[in-house]
């Protein structure tokens, strides 16, 4: 059986945020979607996440912090997740 072990979250600072979503001219930055800042982790349409782009929610260096839409930001999750399963069932062989 494979166990997950919780990181602890960090988030990023609202400057880095605040810098990110400027330098993304308020859209998000994989499918180009115009965003609204109020909407940002609201969990219903049109909200948006400010995403660890190497996946490691400790990192939270202003290179490392990503605008993205929520289906963008889910399906970016989802992969990065799976890809952590595959390489935790490799490291079990």
């Amino acid at each position: 059986m494979v166990r997950f072990i919780e990181n602890e979250r960090n988030e990023f600072s609202d400057e880095i945020v605040e810098q990110a979503w400027n330098d993304a001219k308020e859209r998000c930055e994989n499918c180009g979607k115009k965003l609204k800042w109020e909407n940002r982790g609201r969990k219903k349409d049109d909200w948006w996440e400010a995403h660890h782009k190497d996946g490691n929610p400790k990192n939270d260096k202003p290179e490392n912090c990503q605008i993205l839409c929520s289906p963008c930001h889910e399906e970016t999750w989802a992969k990065s997740y799976a890809g952590r399963v595959k390489e935790m069932i490799k490291g079990k062989k």
